[in-house]
């Protein structure tokens, strides 16, 4: 059985999603319907997604907590404080920071680079493709937590599931950005390998590490 504290945790993670599914109406189901996520963008003439508005911070807030709650429950679990309220704040404040320097990092390299066009349209499209990954990735989290799974099992399988669902992310990216010249094909490329796949693979090469896997 979970703590207290986790049960609450799970209980603020339900909320938020019951609070995304308000505040992004109709767009909803597409996240829900993983082969209509293109509906999610344009799912009216006109109409696509913003970069800061409620529905994208509920997300990214839920996103965030969801990520944590993994991390605590599974990884690094009461290793840095005593307590379990401090350990998972630790953990979400860490989450928050790398989210929070990595979008800042992305702006100044456009701004420097003057790409910031190109760089916009790939935080459009990936603020909801993450949004549809946290919807999903809240499901699985229900799954892990309410059966009992060991922890050998669980990281290796999460880990294997979350790539999975980053190809087809960064596939679907690569598609909508209709990129069909070389020099924007190298932006797309370096974009990835600097701020997607790297941060990704120094994360869980740490993780598996200090799993012992």
């Amino acid at each position: 059985m979970h703590s207290d504290f986790i049960k609450i945790l799970i209980l603020i993670s339900t909320l938020l999603i019951l609070t995304c599914r308000y505040y992004s109406k109709d767009r909803f189901q597409y996240l829900i319907k993983f082969w209509n996520i293109h509906r999610y963008f344009y799912f009216k003439k006109g109409i696509t997604i913003h970069f800061f508005n409620l529905t994208n911070s509920f997300f990214l807030l839920t996103r965030i907590m969801i990520y944590s709650i993994f991390l605590y429950t599974y990884i690094l679990p009461e290793r840095y404080y005593d307590s379990e309220i401090s350990s998972f704040i630790f953990i979400f404040s860490l989450l928050s920071s790398f989210i929070i320097i990595k979008f800042f990092c992305e702006q100044i390299i456009s701004l420097i680079f003057n790409i910031k066009k190109e760089i916009n349209e790939i935080l459009r499209i990936k603020i909801g493709l993450k949004n549809l990954i946290v919807v999903h990735m809240y499901f699985f989290l229900m799954l892990l937590l309410f059966v009992p799974i060991a922890k050998e099992i669980v990281v290796p399988t999460s880990v294997i599931i979350f790539s999975i669902y980053c190809f087809f992310a960064y596939f679907y990216l690569l598609k909508r950005l209709n990129i069909n010249t070389s020099r924007k094909l190298l932006y797309f490329i370096l974009y990835l390998c600097t701020f997607e796949i790297g941060p990704l693979l120094f994360i869980w090469i740490v993780v598996l590490k200090n799993m012992n896997i």
